[in-house]
C-alpha cells in the first residue's frame, strides 16, 4: 500500500507539471490574438473570461472521455487483482475537482499576466 501511495504522489506531481506546461503553451499561443482583440477594444476581463471558458470546456470534454476509461480500468484491475478492493465513490469527483481547481488556477495566473500586458509589445515582436 505504501508503494502504491508513492507512485500515486509521483503521478500526481507529473500530471500537475504537465497541466502547468500546457497552460503556459496555451497562453503563449494566444498572446497575439489577445493583443489584436485588445487593440480593437476588448477589455482584459473579457479576454480572461474567454480563456477560462475555453479551459473549462476542455476540462469537461476530458471528463467525458475519462469516465468510461476509468470505469473500464477499474473493471480490468478487479479482474487481474485477487484481493477484494473497496473503491470509494468520492475519489473520482474529488480528483476531478482538484484537477479543475489546479488547471483553472494555473490558467488564471498565467493569463492574468498575458492579458495585462501592453498589446503593442506582443504585436511588435512579430
Amino acid at each position: 500500500m505504501k508503494l502504491i501511495s508513492i507512485f500515486t504522489c509521483a503521478a500526481l506531481i507529473i500530471s500537475l507539471l504537465g497541466l502547468t506546461a500546457m497552460s503556459i503553451y496555451f497562453i503563449a499561443q494566444r498572446k497575439r490574438d489577445i493583443a489584436i482583440r485588445k487593440t480593437f477594444g476588448s477589455s482584459s476581463r473579457n479576454e480572461m473570461l474567454q480563456l477560462m471558458k475555453f479551459s473549462f470546456s476542455s476540462l469537461l470534454i476530458s471528463l467525458i472521455i475519462a469516465i468510461p476509461l476509468m470505469a473500464f480500468g477499474i473493471h480490468t484491475i478487479d479482474k487481474i487483482v485477487s484481493y477484494d478492493s473497496d473503491f470509494p465513490w468520492w475519489v473520482p469527483p474529488t480528483a476531478f475537482a482538484v484537477i479543475t481547481l489546479i488547471s483553472l488556477g494555473s490558467v488564471y495566473l498565467i493569463s492574468r499576466k498575458a492579458v495585462r500586458e501592453n498589446p503593442v509589445n506582443s504585436i511588435k515582436t512579430e
